[in-house]
């Protein structure tokens, strides 16, 4: 099902989420910048607000001509919905036959998420692999290979993507650090939502074109009774995502990246990059799909209440490779950035059939250093077997 919707009538799709209890989330601005956060209405969206980004730079501005979505990955990702910071896996209290085991106390009502850019929906459903959930409503475009090494399914995970119900927006201009065409993990959205809206160009007041991917979605059109589109409009919304991919400022070439990582692995870039990083993990904790955490047991002074605690950790934290009586596995700036990117982009596919990148861009605009994923593994690629290669002075070191 494919219609076309004004601005009022996102009013009443928000109307009628929050009417079935749904709690709304969206991309918003707060503190010169776009995050996401709990919204009322489509006006709490980051609606006229475009960005500025570069290599270790962001900046917000408002523009009041253009779209009315024309913002880009922000300063945080849908990540912190779906795999929260903090969050409680379970408690216990201590009685006189034993443990009782309490309830988790998560928060039960279903979320909207509006707003979810085709590289965070792809984002979302490489989580769902990791995660070993399987959603029937969202034909996943993972491989065979994928789905079948799931052995079991986060709890915390699946009853959270259970109760979602997701609005997906296709950019029709790049931003400055997006690369996500190269990977193909967008700009076009074909699974992972409920609707699809791709804003048409070249109209007065904002104006949509909205496809129903789900059961879901097409009810929720149906309740709205709104104008079926036609081709012509078909036709705008398509031309409008292609002229996106097109335009990416940055690409990563993914031909046989997995070999050309795992065959450089003493390629003397790693060491000029580590020269630079701060691995202060601020690509771990922005990255839409990057997943580890650690677990904390906790109890009470008097012993009678435990409980265990996941939160967010990254792979730049020096404790992450610690092994009793062995040390730190990877104790230096080197292997610590070596072993993210060739997770993201080699490992990754060895564990889940995929890339572990999506193409956001948010490592190389969030990294103090403006390390750029894209330029490393390019360098890596022109320096493959080249003789001499230890030399740093060919690392092309951007000062």
């Amino acid at each position: 099902m494919k219609c076309i919707a004004r601005w009022g009538d996102l009013r009443r799709l928000f109307a009628l989420l929050q009417s079935t209890g749904h709690t709304l989330y969206g991309p918003k601005v707060a503190d010169s910048a776009v995050v996401i956060g709990e919204i009322a209405s489509p006006d709490d969206l980051a609606v006229g607000w475009s960005d500025s980004q570069n290599p270790g730079s962001y900046r917000l501005h408002k523009d009041p001509h253009g779209p009315a979505f024309v913002f880009h990955s922000g300063a945080d990702s849908w990540k912190r919905l779906l795999l929260p910071p903090q969050s409680t896996l379970w408690e216990a209290d201590r009685t006189a036959s034993g443990f009782e085991v309490l309830p988790s106390g998560g928060d039960s009502r279903p979320t909207a998420f509006i707003g979810m850019h085709g590289c965070d929906v792809t984002a979302m459903l490489r989580l769902d692999h990791v995660f070993g959930f399987q959603d029937d409503r969202h034909p996943s475009p993972g491989s065979p290979r994928a789905t079948s090494r799931v052995t079991c399914i986060d709890p915390c995970y699946a009853s959270i993507r259970r109760r979602s119900f997701v609005v997906g927006i296709q950019c029709t201009g790049p931003g400055g650090n997006c690369f996500c065409s190269s990977v193909g993990a967008g700009p076009h959205i074909e699974a992972g939502c409920d609707l699809v809206l791709t804003e048409l160009p070249d109209e007065p007041d904002p104006f949509f074109h909205i496809k129903a991917l789900t059961s879901a979605g097409q009810r929720a059109l149906a309740d709205l009774s709104l104008r079926e589109a036609g081709p012509e409009h078909d036709e705008k919304a398509k031309n409008a995502v292609d002229q996106c991919a097109a335009a990416m400022p940055r690409s990563l070439d993914v031909s046989g990246i997995r070999e050309l990582l795992h065959r450089n692995w003493d390629h003397s870039r790693w060491q000029a990059t580590a020269h630079r990083c701060l691995t202060c993990g601020n690509c771990t904790m922005v990255c839409p799909t990057c997943f580890c955490t650690n677990i904390l047991d906790e109890t009470d002074l008097a012993g009678r209440r435990a409980r265990r605690l996941r939160e967010w950790d990254s792979c730049f934290s020096l404790e992450f490779s610690y092994i009793h009586g062995g040390g730190n596995v990877r104790s230096s700036a080197k292997a610590r950035y070596r072993h993210w990117m060739a997770h993201k982009l080699a490992a990754w596919i060895d564990q889940f059939g995929e890339l572990g990148c999506v193409g956001c861009g948010r490592c190389i605009t969030w990294c103090p250093a403006g390390i750029d994923i894209t330029e490393e593994a390019a360098v890596i690629r022109e320096m493959d077997g080249a003789a001499g290669s230890s030399s740093e002075e060919k690392c092309h070191v951007r000062s």
